[in-house]
């Protein structure tokens, strides 16, 4: 893919916010992988072999969560942007990853602008 289609990975296990995310971030001329759980991801990671600009990764989901997931990606793709969805806006991982970066939360629900907003700041960057 070239910059001018940038990659974005969308691991969520809820079908409906997962579609949500795609069908918001497909007019603007990316390109969409989806996984709906961190197994599904790394098995997508493995056969994928270009480059991947941004992961919007739920927190948690069954099948390997969020963080596991972002260790790997940091690991393997140190350059993929993150951007972290959880509906549990008070627990202890979001409050520590919004100290460090509050870009790279966003808390369910949000909308489709408020989405686009973080993925524009966080492909800035």
């Amino acid at each position: 893919m070239s910059e001018a289609a940038p990659t974005i990975l969308i691991v969520e296990d809820e079908p409906g916010i997962r579609k949500l995310i795609r069908i918001a971030l497909a007019p603007c001329g990316f390109h969409i992988l989806e996984a709906q759980n961190g197994v599904e991801a790394e098995t997508l990671l493995r056969s994928y072999a270009g480059p991947i600009r941004l992961a919007v990764l739920d927190i948690v989901m069954p099948g390997g969560n969020g963080l596991d997931l972002a260790v790997h990606l940091q690991i393997e793709r140190p350059d993929t942007a993150l951007l972290y969805i959880s509906g549990f806006s008070e627990s202890i991982a979001v409050a520590s990853i919004a100290r460090k970066n509050p870009a790279s939360v966003l808390v369910k629900p949000f909308t489709v602008e408020q989405l686009l907003t973080r993925v524009q700041k966080l492909l800035a960057a």
